[in-house]
C-alpha cells in the first residue's frame, strides 16, 4: 500500500508536498540517452496540435530544462515563480538547506524562458510550472512531474529512475563529464558540504575516470 505524501513546511514562504519511499534517481550518464530524453518532450510539445494540451507539454519540457540548467531540488523549482527569473539572476533560498542560491541564468536558457512565459501569458506572481487542473492555480507537483518523467524514461529506454532529482544529478554529471569542471566546483554548486559527498551523488566512479582519462590524454 502507498505511503500518503506529507505536508513539508519549509524555511521560506513556499510550501511543497514530499513523498515517503521515494525509490533512487541516478543520473542519465549517456549523452545519447540524454539526447533521446530531452528530445522526448521537445517533440511531444512542438507536434502537439491540441490547444488544450500544447500548453501542458511545453510546460512539461520547460520543467525538464530547468531542471538541467539549473541543478535545482524540485522542491524550488517546481516553486518558481516569473519574478525570480524574469531579471536574467537567480536568487533563492533553498527550502531544504536554507542556503542562498544566487546566480546567472545562461542566455540560450534566458530566452527560452522568455518565449515559454510570454506564451503562457504569465505575470510576475504566476508560478512558471502551473498545476494543469481546471481553475487551479498551483504549481504542478513533484509526483505528477515525476509519472510525465518515468514515462520518457520508458519510450527511450532508460531502464532506471531518473525522476525530477535525477535531473540534478544528470547537471552534477554533466559538469565533470562534459563541461569539464572539478568536483570541488561542482560541490559549490549543488550547495554539498563535502567533495565526497558530490562524488557519490553524481556517480562518479572509477569507469568514469577511465573514460575521461582515455578521452584527455594525447602523446
Amino acid at each position: 500500500m502507498p505511503r500518503r505524501a506529507r505536508t513539508i513546511t519549509t524555511v521560506s514562504h513556499r510550501q511543497v508536498k514530499k513523498p515517503g519511499g521515494a525509490k533512487s534517481t541516478h543520473p542519465i550518464k549517456d549523452p545519447e540517452k540524454r539526447v533521446l530524453f530531452k528530445n522526448w518532450f521537445k517533440t511531444r510539445f512542438e507536434k502537439e496540435k491540441s490547444e488544450k494540451r500544447k500548453p501542458i507539454f511545453y510546460r512539461d519540457y520547460m520543467i525538464v530544462m530547468t531542471g538541467l540548467y539549473t541543478a535545482f531540488r524540485a522542491e524550488d523549482l517546481l516553486q518558481l515563480r516569473l519574478k525570480d527569473v524574469a531579471g536574467g539572476w537567480l536568487d533563492i533560498k533553498e527550502n531544504k538547506t536554507g542556503k542562498v542560491a544566487s546566480f546567472p541564468l545562461a542566455d540560450d536558457y534566458l530566452n527560452a524562458l522568455k518565449e515559454y512565459a510570454a506564451y503562457l501569458k504569465l505575470e510576475p506572481n504566476d508560478y512558471l510550472f502551473n498545476s494543469s487542473r481546471p481553475g487551479c492555480i498551483n504549481a504542478i507537483t513533484r509526483q505528477r512531474m515525476d509519472r510525465v518523467i518515468k514515462k520518457a524514461c520508458e519510450e527511450v529506454g532508460i531502464g532506471f529512475t531518473v525522476g525530477m532529482h535525477g535531473l540534478r544529478k544528470t547537471f552534477g554529471y554533466c559538469c565533470v563529464s562534459q563541461w569539464g569542471f572539478d568536483t570541488k566546483d561542482v560541490r559549490v554548486f549543488l550547495n554539498h558540504s563535502s567533495e565526497a559527498t558530490t562524488e557519490h551523488y553524481i556517480e562518479w566512479s572509477r569507469d568514469d575516470i577511465a573514460k575521461e582519462r582515455r578521452k584527455e590524454i594525447r602523446i
